[in-house]
């Protein structure tokens, strides 16, 4: 197994645990958000019907439901193994294995692939449950700050956004949520892997500026 594998692994373990963490969460968003409050009522008609629920958390809840045991079905079937539809946390559970099964035989690029399904899955619960907060686009004194390292296309650089983790015992029995800042700043292109975090932020800023001149004298 490559050293790059290994740290794909260890991310997924760890991309793992927070999904068995959070999942809990989510059934309990959707109870909360379908309650009502005393005395109030949804108005329904033949042509109407309000939904009290938040769609990206019900979106979160399916994509599992709907590609958790297909994962799994497909690593065992690689493997040559059956798979039984299990529940939720059970599926996710096994992914770690059976990932590194996938490496053992040789297969990476499956192995790949599932960590992929895996970390996506990770970003679309964080999301709905309000623990990713968006990257910004980066704006300067001049306007829009763009990738330096590349002119056609301008892309304008983003900043990394805020990460949440729930935090249990922050108040005794009251839960909370401990916010990390979106340090660094990179550029969103799929073709440019420039990214920079902040003790480079002067080099950065010399990189904008020399990008700005010469952009200036073609345009002049």
């Amino acid at each position: 197994m490559t050293k790059d594998l290994h740290e794909l692994g260890d991310q997924l373990d760890d991309a793992i645990a927070e999904i068995l963490t959070l999942w809990p969460r989510l059934a309990g968003a959707l109870e909360r958000d379908a309650g009502l409050s005393e005395g109030e009522r949804v108005a329904t008609s033949t042509n109407v019907h309000t939904l009290p629920v938040n769609l990206d958390v019900m979106s979160a809840v399916r994509t599992l439901h709907d590609e958790a045991w297909l994962a799994v079905h497909r690593a065992r079937a690689l493997l040559g193994e059956s798979a039984a539809n299990r529940p939720i946390p059970d599926l996710v559970d096994s992914l770690g294995v059976l990932y590194r099964r996938l490496v053992g035989r040789g297969l990476n690029g499956e192995a790949r692939r599932l960590a992929g399904t895996v970390f996506r899955w990770h970003r679309t619960i964080r999301a709905a449950l309000g623990l990713s907060r968006p990257p910004l686009p980066v704006q300067g004194a001049s306007g829009a700050v763009h990738c330096p390292l590349h002119d056609d296309p301008l892309v304008q650089l983003r900043q990394r956004g805020d990460e949440g983790r729930f935090d249990e015992t922050a108040n005794g029995d009251r839960e909370a949520i401990r916010w990390q800042h979106g340090g660094g700043l990179y550029c969103p292109s799929p073709d440019c892997d420039g990214e920079w975090g902040p003790s480079e932020y002067p080099f950065l800023g010399r990189l904008v500026a020399e990008q700005r001149r010469r952009l200036a004298r073609i345009s002049a």
